[in-house]
């Protein structure tokens, strides 16, 4: 088994111990916790996408992976004004197809640029998402997240672990922070509908 394998298998279970508390829930508090968790969809403006493009100096030679992607239309725009190559996470599988649906009517240049996948990141997620996740990761070098705060929790050891691993790697969350342990390079707010861009581009 190389390094690489190791290092996911080591993460993995990582995230495995982190859920063993779940056995010890009701049903009715686990159907509370997936109704916290799965973020609802709320489509990013193009304003805050150019920003977020600009924010991680988005290039060419990036690989953008938009956590929770909806339909795709922050990957879409990257493709379209950076040429970067994007993969879009999203469990609902609706809003995947739609993705895929608007990716082909851009034409065979942007499909060869933007894949979207269906994946669940939250706490009710199987090993083997946890596993797709971490392989995914491998060869990006930059995240953007829109996430509610469980969930973004839920995902911060993994994030921390893949600032820490490679070179020139960003991370941007829409709105929400990682906390005040974990400040934010660079933030951009906009006062007008109480939303915000944070640029993390080191672990704390």
């Amino acid at each position: 088994m190389d390094q690489q394998a190791i290092k996911i298998q080591a993460v993995t279970k990582g995230f495995l111990a982190r859920r063993t508390y779940r056995k010890f829930k009701t049903e009715k508090q686990e159907d509370d916790v997936n109704q916290i968790e799965q973020s609802p969809f709320v489509p990013s403006s193009d304003e805050v996408i150019k920003d977020f493009l600009d924010l991680a100096k988005v290039s060419a030679s990036d690989v953008i992976c938009d956590i929770g992607c909806g339909d795709g239309r922050v990957l879409i725009m990257a493709a379209r004004m950076r040429r970067s190559r994007g993969i879009g996470i999203e469990i609902d599988e609706k809003l995947v197809n739609r993705a895929k649906e608007i990716v082909s009517q851009e034409g065979s240049t942007l499909e060869k640029l933007v894949d979207i996948r269906v994946l669940d990141i939250t706490k009710n997620a199987s090993d083997q998402d946890f596993h797709n996740l971490l392989s995914i990761l491998q060869d990006v070098t930059v995240i953007y997240l829109y996430m509610l705060p469980s969930t973004m929790k839920h995902l911060r050891p993994c994030l921390e672990s893949w600032l820490k691993d490679g070179e020139n790697r960003r991370v941007v969350s829409n709105t929400f922070s990682m906390g005040d342990d974990w400040p934010a390079a660079l933030t951009i707010r906009y006062p007008e509908n109480n939303t915000s861009l944070h640029l993390y581009n080191s672990p704390p």
